[in-house]
């Protein structure tokens, strides 16, 4: 039978697309394993852009290559993220997150022969994703860039793929959606980790664990003061659950410094509930107890002051102030409370006298708050003041902080 040369030649150009197939899988195929081998020798660099070259197109390959593939090459960029070495352009900026990446695809094929190693590898970095995370977190705190956020947000994710029965990965989760605004989320995370803590074994909480019910309540606060205070309750019967069976382990420390936390958080939801008498009891009954705890003192004078009992809150800023003179807060306070009377009076046509006599009230404790804490809002007020007194020099000096602290100086 003859053939034509049209069918011999489609012929001809089937078989060689199909041995140049077999050509570019077994190139790319060859590539992971000398990838493998660069990798079982050190040469971590090497091992990566090998692997990178035989992953280029995973359509055609094998799925047991693949998973070798991802595998080996998420093992040596874990070998090199830690020491600072250079894991190449398409893996510089996340080099862990590729690291997960590759991890999980190798897990989610299913290869018998690299599940466990896959596995294994995936809990080694679970701790640096969180620390990159907590990175990223405070960068976007410092910097107020929801990009950052964003990439925190993708390494908790990580973190609680990792370790789905810890609290930690969903804490820190919660404190990006909240960093965010995104209360709904914050509100979900919060509660997750908490579930998680009251499943734990009492003896393997950690006191730290009790701030995820303040931050919790302090996302609750702006629409539900009830739920806030319920969460605080509920922290304060975690400690002292903590305290009662830790034993040993207990440190005191740390259960003061969270007592105290869940303490001035309740007292400062109450502060801003509706039911103000009641806040100003549990402040009372508080300072019955902590009379000298000057953070209290002054949150329940900044709530007198609220209430309009403007005089019993200025005893308890000057109370503070007999104890700490460097109370940024009850200098600023003081001297804003003179100040204001002082308008007052003006706006009555007053006698002049007895501005002045406010405003050098004001004066001293104003001048010691832009001190403690220079800011454009106190040096304004200080030339208001200086004005009134007819203090030019001092009025041009908190003329000139003001200007340079609006250049940024």
């Amino acid at each position: 039978m003859r053939i034509s040369n049209r069918w011999l030649k489609y012929g001809c150009s089937l078989v060689m697309a199909f041995l140049l197939t077999i050509g570019i899988v077994q190139g790319q195929s060859h590539k992971i394993t000398t990838g493998v081998v660069a990798y079982n020798q050190g040469q971590y660099d090497e091992a990566v852009a090998k692997i990178d070259e035989g992953l280029a197109d995973e359509s055609q390959l094998d799925n047991k290559y693949i998973a070798k593939g991802r595998l080996y090459r998420a093992k040596a960029l874990i070998r090199m993220c830690p020491y600072g070495k250079d894991p190449g352009d398409n893996h510089r900026e996340a080099c862990y997150m590729h690291a997960y990446d590759d991890l999980k695809k190798c897990i989610e094929i299913g290869d018998d022969r690299y599940v466990k190693d896959a596995k294994q590898e995936l809990t080694y970095i679970g701790n640096y994703l969180l620390q990159e995370g907590l990175n990223f977190y405070n960068s976007g705190l410092r910097n107020k860039r929801t990009a950052e956020y964003d990439e925190a947000l993708k390494r908790f994710d990580a973190v609680i793929d990792i370790f789905p029965d810890q609290s930690f990965g969903y804490e820190y989760r919660g404190n990006v959606h909240s960093a965010l605004l995104n209360d709904q989320k914050a509100i979900e995370d919060y509660k997750k980790a908490i579930e998680i803590i009251n499943k734990q074994e009492i003896q393997s909480v950690s006191i730290l664990s009790i701030y995820t019910y303040v931050r919790l309540a302090t996302v609750y606060k702006s629409s539900s003061s009830e739920l806030a205070l319920k969460t605080i309750d509920e922290g304060r019967i975690k400690l002292a659950e903590i305290k009662f069976l830790d034993g040993a382990n207990f440190k005191q420390e740390q259960y003061e410094q969270a007592s105290e936390y869940l303490e001035k958080t309740r007292l400062d939801i109450l502060k801003n509930s509706p039911n103000k008498q009641e806040a100003i009891e549990a402040f009372e009954q508080s300072l019955q107890q902590e009379p000298n705890n000057l953070t209290i003192r002054v949150v329940y004078a900044s709530l007198l002051e609220d209430v309009g009992q403007k005089e019993k809150a200025v005893e308890q800023y000057k109370l503070v102030l007999e104890q700490d003179s460097m109370n940024l807060n009850a200098n600023y306070n003081l001297g804003a409370y003179y100040v204001n009377r002082a308008v007052e009076e003006l706006n009555k046509d007053a006698e002049p006298e007895a501005i002045t006599k406010l405003m050098e009230q004001a004066f001293p404790y104003m001048k010691r708050a832009f001190k403690l804490s220079p800011d454009v809002t106190t040096a304004s007020t200080l030339i208001q003041i200086t004005s009134l007194l007819g203090k030019y020099n001092q009025m041009k000096y908190y003329n000139d902080q003001k200007k340079k602290l609006e250049q940024g100086h």
